[in-house]
């Protein structure tokens, strides 16, 4: 055994995923066509996700709170496909905003990329617990 070459639990944390994801999505659409693209899903940078909730004030078209919920998920599930679909097919921008179904599937697998990304999920399992990203500790606070 070569201590010099044991890795530590922090040095062998590496991405799990990349930012940049393809998605091959198949969709039949109400007219009787069917449709497959590869699109790529890019997790959203700080920018990225300041403009999500820019098109989410512009969608609401008025105060937040007096949308039904459906309103508010349908509004925030169409900002992150903007935002975080780089150059989406014609066809999938014409129906993610006419059918729930085909918008709320593409949202929960940009939402499970985000999570991958940023290891939101590492540590779960069997009766594992999430393991943290980030440790902030202060004497004096404790």
């Amino acid at each position: 055994m070569d201590l010099r070459n044991l890795v530590t639990e922090d040095e062998a944390i590496k991405p799990l995923i990349k930012r940049e994801l393809p998605l091959i999505i198949t969709y039949h659409d109400p007219e009787g066509e069917r449709h497959q693209d590869t699109v790529i899903s890019k997790v959203p940078d700080g920018d990225g996700k300041l403009l999500i909730e820019r098109k989410m004030a512009l969608l609401s078209a008025g105060p937040w709170e007096n949308l039904s919920p459906l309103a508010k998920l349908r509004i925030e599930a169409i900002a992150v496909l903007s935002v975080q679909l780089v150059q989406p097919p014609e066809w999938l921008n014409k129906w993610a905003v006419i059918d729930d179904e085909l918008l709320f599937d593409l949202r929960e697998q940009l939402g499970k990329h985000a999570n991958l990304y940023f290891r939101s999920s590492v540590g779960q399992g069997a009766g594992d617990s999430a393991v943290s990203r980030v440790a902030i500790y202060s004497k004096e606070l404790a």
